[in-house]
């Protein structure tokens, strides 16, 4: 299977000094992985309070306001690996992303417990 990552943490109008978005999952890839998965995992990284006016949201390509949910990085995954929604699944630990995520068909796995994915997060419906 094949490893992309959908992150909140935008490093658009981070404060100084900060790393976020797609800098921060890569130094957390070279320090988990080494430079193993460093620059081949795909990262989406976007904030979607940052992408409401045209501005923003048109310098991504979107035609409107960026949803307040992950379809908008499901979407882009699913473009780089060449798949269909169904085949792109979410792992989250918010339900307001699961649950917009099941709309445009992604399978999904809610994270009940702020300290990971646990097996029950794995059998468990929401």
């Amino acid at each position: 299977f094949r490893v992309g990552v959908a992150t909140f943490a935008d490093s658009y109008r981070a404060p100084v000094g900060y790393v976020a978005g797609e800098d921060l999952v890569r130094q957390h890839f070279k320090h988990y992985f080494d430079n193993d998965y460093k620059d081949v995992v795909p990262v989406v990284a976007a904030y979607p309070a940052n992408y409401q006016d045209e501005a923003h949201f048109s310098a991504i390509g979107l035609t409107g306001p960026m949803p307040n949910s992950k379809e908008y990085h499901l979407r882009l995954l699913a473009q780089q690996f060449g798949l269909e929604p169904p085949q792109v699944a979410l792992v989250d630990d918010d339900k307001n992303n699961i649950l917009a995520a099941r709309e445009h068909k992604h399978p999904t796995v809610l994270v009940r417990d702020r300290d990971g994915l646990m097996v029950s997060d794995l059998v468990e419906p929401i």
